[in-house]
């Protein structure tokens, strides 16, 4: 979000979000000067009292609806209902994740006398998304949120055109004409201006990010495993880094096997240091969960994108697969542990060639600067205020 509303020239953005109550969530203060530049009021709501000590995730089947922020919303709308009637607003946008936060705009749409327009944006898909496992009257519930959010929004976005497809919301027709594609952004400026030479140094693989759910490093782990077994010379001069991930026993047993290469996991990090590990690493890893489909195309691969280093994707078909292949990089399927190990045999040996020098398409490249997609946006906006200005 802070990419993409902070590109806008000549728009000025308020915010209001929670303050960061549960020490798991994390605080990332590395965005903070740009939102200090870029934005007007930032309101942080604190939870108060007890309810700080409310555990996320346990409240029963309603944690499903869409998720446990939903308990707190009435906070978010409180605060944002004054801001609205203070300052008169044209356009307020939800953004997900959370999904909860799309109920908010839709009390707030039918509680005001005058609302602003609405654009619900969504990060993921809701009622398909893979990750999201529900059945029977709360999977219909969710449908009907996800209904209700669709039909009252006056502009709908979506990351890309696999999740128009994928949700079933979005085939009816007057639905559809609201529905806007706006891809995750990565900002130039926000990436250091200075990347380190490494001469004679290891060849570094670098993965950013956690694993989750069926999400786990095994695509990469079995092919280095190959890897060492067919090839040691290659295998040797090789560190593979997992930052910001924690591996559970089973990995940590499958890493045991690996007598060569150097393996590192490291400790999160700000998305600000983030950025510079991304432009210092040879080749990045996008490791995705084992499916038919994925209809993901995650801000991360789009931050990848702005770092000008190529990407070995394991990942199934769906756009962040198409993207990877567009910008020259290399793409298995995490099922196939066969071709997995000869699509990294096939990256290593590119990049590791002498005067390989990565240059991604341009105009691939183009698609994703926060300034394209804010020209995007920009349109969404006038589209659905034309009739108030």
């Amino acid at each position: 979000m802070v990419k993409l509303l902070s590109s806008l020239p000549g728009y000025e953005f308020d915010v209001v979000t929670f303050s960061a109550w549960k020490k798991w969530f994390g605080k990332d203060n590395s965005f903070e000067a740009v939102v200090n530049e870029n934005f007007g009021i930032v309101e942080y709501v604190q939870v108060p009292g007890i309810l700080r000590w409310a555990p996320m995730g346990r409240f029963g089947p309603l944690s499903k609806l869409p998720d446990s922020y939903r308990f707190f919303n009435f906070l978010l709308f409180h605060k944002a209902k004054r801001m609205i009637n203070e300052n008169r607003y044209e356009v307020m946008v939800t953004w997900s994740q959370p999904h909860s936060s799309h109920l908010i705009g839709l009390k707030l749409k039918s509680s005001l006398k005058r609302s602003p327009k609405w654009i619900a944006h969504f990060s993921d898909p809701w009622v398909s998304n893979p990750y999201f496992e529900v059945k029977n009257w709360i999977k219909r519930s969710n449908e009907n949120l996800f209904n209700r959010v669709l039909n009252q929004a006056d502009a709908i976005s979506v990351t890309n055109e696999f999740v128009i497809t994928a949700e079933k919301g979005f085939s009816n027709t007057e639905i559809r004409r609201k529905v806007h594609v706006v891809p995750h952004s990565f900002s130039p400026t926000m990436y250091p201006c200075e990347i380190k030479i490494r001469p004679n140094e290891p060849t570094i693989l670098r993965y950013i990010g956690s694993f989750y759910g069926l999400r786990r490093p095994d695509p990469i782990i079995s092919a280095l495993v190959e890897l060492e077994a067919n090839e040691p010379g290659i295998a040797k001069k090789l560190r593979v880094e997992f930052v910001g991930a924690k591996l559970d026993e089973k990995a940590l047993r499958d890493i045991q096997k690996l007598k060569v290469v150097s393996i590192e996991v490291l400790p999160s990090i700000s998305f600000r240091e983030s950025l510079g590990l991304m432009q210092n690493a040879d080749l990045l890893l996008l490791i995705d969960a084992p499916m038919e489909m994925s209809p993901f195309l995650p801000s991360k691969l789009i931050d990848y994108v702005g770092s000008n280093v190529p990407v070995l994707a394991y990942t199934p078909p769906g756009p962040s697969a198409d993207l990877v292949k567009e910008l020259g990089g290399w793409v298995a399927s995490p099922t196939e542990m066969d071709l997995g190990y000869q699509t990294l045999k096939d990256a290593l040996k590119v990049i590791t060639s002498e005067g390989f020098h990565y240059s991604p398409p341009i105009q691939v490249v183009e698609r994703f600067k926060a300034s394209e997609n804010g020209k995007t946006f920009v349109k969404i906006m006038e589209q659905i205020t034309e009739e108030i200005l």
